[in-house]
């Protein structure tokens, strides 16, 4: 997995997470995030 395959998984995961919980913000942990 890359970068843009991380990314657009914690994209569709953030779509759903936010039709449940309706979060302000969903952030992105990890070494994908920092770009390592």
């Amino acid at each position: 997995m890359d970068k843009s395959d991380a990314i657009n998984i914690a994209r569709v995961y953030a779509g759903l997470i936010n039709n449940t919980f309706n979060p302000q913000q969903v952030i992105l942990f990890g070494s994908y995030a920092k770009g390592t």
